[in-house]
């Protein structure tokens, strides 16, 4: 008759047979790519972390959960600098921040094809404004620092 040590030795050498053979190099691959090649993917935020496990980008609706679709993207040092989105009316914008967190970049395409580039120095002020109608017709605007308009043609 076996005794319960030897019972207790014997059940976990099977358990431990069982998860081998379920842990084989080879299984663990297969299940690996079947993963990667799922065809449909579905999430209300995903989330890139780097190995500190800081926030480095994140795609979803922001603010979560209802607000319109985004891309951001950090920095290292936790400084937001790039924000791809689309407005409550759907017009895309993109929008490009310094070190120090000031906007300086805006890109967007108005939903009547009305394509505008704001380039703006280290204040908020806006020192280029670019528009190009549906038309074809276009016209440049340069501003001082204090948001003077400087120049101007259309």
């Amino acid at each position: 008759m076996v005794d319960r040590y030897t019972k207790a030795v014997l059940t976990a050498i099977a358990v431990l047979l069982v998860w081998l053979s379920l842990c084989t190099p080879g299984k663990r691959a297969s299940a690996r790519t079947d993963d990667l090649t799922a065809a449909v993917m579905s999430a209300q935020q995903f989330r890139l972390v780097d190995s500190q496990g800081q926030i480095r980008a994140v795609l979803g609706s922001i603010p979560a959960p209802d607000g319109p679709p985004a891309l951001v993207l950090w920095d290292k040092q936790k400084v937001q600098r790039a924000t791809l989105t689309l407005g409550v009316d759907g017009t895309p914008m993109l929008a490009l921040a310094d070190g120090n967190k000031r906007p300086r970049v805006a890109l967007s395409v108005m939903k009547d094809g009305t394509a505008s580039l704001i380039l703006r120095g280290e204040t908020k002020q806006p020192r280029v404004f670019l528009v190009v109608m549906p038309s074809g017709k276009a016209s440049l605007t340069v501003f001082d620092d204090r948001g003077k308009e400087t120049w101007s043609t259309h």
